[in-house]
C-alpha cells in the first residue's frame, strides 16, 4: 500500500501546553517541526525540509512573532509559506500589526479543535493546488517544448522538396514563393515556441558584460532590417553588467526588432538605449514608432498577444523577453503613447544568481 506524504508544518510557541494540544489536533495530517522561541522558529524554517505552513506566536523569547514573520517573508525561499498567527481573543491592534509583517491568517487562544484544524486545511489545500497549478504548468511548457522541437522535422523535409522543386525541375511558380514564406514563418514560430519554453529550464552562464558590444553585435544581425528602415541605433551611455550574453541578446534582438517592425511611416526610425548603474542596473531601449496606448503595456507581454495586426509576427517576442529578464530575478516595463513611440525599462539586479 502506498503511503501518503504529508505536508509539512511548523508550529512555533514557547508554551509547551499550547505545543502539545496543536500537535494533538493537526498530527493526523500534517508532518510537524516545532519550535519553542523565535531564533528556533527562524533557524528551523530556514532548514530543510522547509514547513509548507507556519503556525507562530506572537509572544515568544529571543524574537517576537511579529520580528519572526518579517525575517521569513524576507527569504525568498520562504516568502511565499503562508503564516498563521496564534494570538489572544480580540487583540485587534496584534492582527493588523500582524497583517502588516505578511501575516496569511490568526487563530484565536484557547483553541478550539475545528477552527484550528478547518483554518490549517484551507490553507493546505491552497498549497496543494497551487503545487498542482505549478506542476500542470511544468508538464504544458515541457509539452510545448517537446513538440515545438518534434515539427521541425517534417518542416525540414517541407523545405528539402520546396528547395528540390525549385532547383532540380527549374520550376519557378508564386505558389513556391508562397510556400517558402509560410514555412519561414512557421520556422520562425517554432523557434520562438522553444525559446519560449526553454529560457527557464537553461542554467544561466552568468558574466561582465558590455551593453554597447552586445548592442553593436544584434545590430549586426538585424543590418537587413535595420539599412531597409535607414534606422538609427544609438547607445546613449554605456555600462557593464552581469548577465547571461545568449539570453540577454535575445531581449535586444526582440526589442530592437519590433522598434524596427512599429515604425513609422514617413519617419526615420531612431531606437536610443540608456543604462543606469545605482543599487540595480536599469536599462530603457526607447523609440519614435507607432507606440501604443498605456492601457495595453502589460497586455503586451502575454503569449501570441500583437497591438498593431497589420504587421507580421507571432507575439511571441515580449513574452520572451519577460521570462529572460524574470529567469534574472528582474524585471520589464511597457510604456507607449499612440503615435508617439514605445518604451520598454528593464530592471537587473547587480549579481543575479
Amino acid at each position: 500500500m502506498m503511503t501518503v506524504e504529508k505536508p509539512l508544518l511548523l508550529i512555533a510557541d514557547d508554551s509547551k501546553t499550547n505545543l502539545k494540544i496543536l500537535t494533538e489536533i493537526l498530527k493526523g495530517e500534517f508532518d510537524i517541526k516545532i519550535a519553542t522561541n523565535g531564533r528556533e522558529a527562524v533557524d528551523r524554517s530556514q532548514s530543510a525540509p522547509y514547513p509548507e505552513l507556519i503556525l507562530l506566536d506572537i509572544e515568544m523569547p529571543e524574537l517576537n512573532g511579529f520580528e519572526v514573520c518579517k525575517m521569513i517573508k524576507a527569504d525568498q525561499d520562504l516568502c511565499e509559506v503562508p503564516i498563521i498567527f496564534i494570538t489572544a481573543l480580540n487583540d485587534k491592534a496584534s492582527v493588523l500589526k500582524g497583517f502588516e509583517c505578511g501575516a496569511t491568517d490568526f487563530i484565536s487562544k484557547p483553541f478550539e479543535a475545528e477552527e484550528v484544524l478547518a483554518r490549517v486545511r484551507v490553507h493546505n489545500q491552497n498549497i496543494q493546488l497551487k503545487h498542482g497549478l505549478v506542476q500542470k504548468a511544468k508538464e504544458m511548457e515541457e509539452f510545448a517544448y517537446n513538440a515545438a522541437h518534434d515539427l521541425r522535422a517534417p518542416l525540414d523535409l517541407l523545405d528539402s522538396y520546396v528547395d528540390l522543386i525549385k532547383h532540380v525541375d527549374n520550376f519557378e511558380s508564386e505558389f513556391l514563393h508562397k510556400l517558402s514564406s509560410v514555412s519561414t514563418n512557421l520556422r520562425n514560430l517554432i523557434t520562438s515556441l522553444l525559446s519560449l519554453a526553454g529560457v527557464s529550464n537553461e542554467e544561466k552562464n552568468l558574466l561582465k558584460l558590455n551593453l554597447k558590444s552586445m548592442v553593436e553585435e544584434v545590430s549586426k544581425e538585424l543590418n537587413t532590417s535595420i539599412v531597409e528602415k535607414g534606422a538609427i541605433i544609438e547607445v546613449a551611455n554605456d555600462i557593464d553588467f552581469m548577465c547571461d550574453l545568449t539570453q540577454m541578446s535575445i531581449i535586444m534582438r526582440n526589442l530592437i526588432s519590433n522598434s524596427l517592425k512599429y515604425s513609422r511611416e514617413g519617419v526615420t526610425p531612431k531606437i536610443t538605449i540608456k543604462a543606469e548603474v545605482g543599487k540595480e542596473v536599469q536599462i530603457t531601449v526607447e523609440d519614435n514608432g507607432s507606440g501604443f496606448g498605456s492601457e495595453v503595456g502589460d497586455e503586451l507581454f502575454k503569449p501570441f498577444t500583437r497591438y498593431h495586426y497589420n504587421t507580421q509576427g507571432h507575439g511571441l517576442g515580449l513574452s520572451i523577453c519577460e521570462k529572460v529578464i524574470k529567469n534574472h530575478q528582474g524585471t520589464i516595463v511597457a510604456k507607449g503613447e499612440e503615435g508617439k513611440g514605445a518604451k520598454f525599462e528593464l530592471t537587473l539586479p547587480l549579481e543575479p544568481v
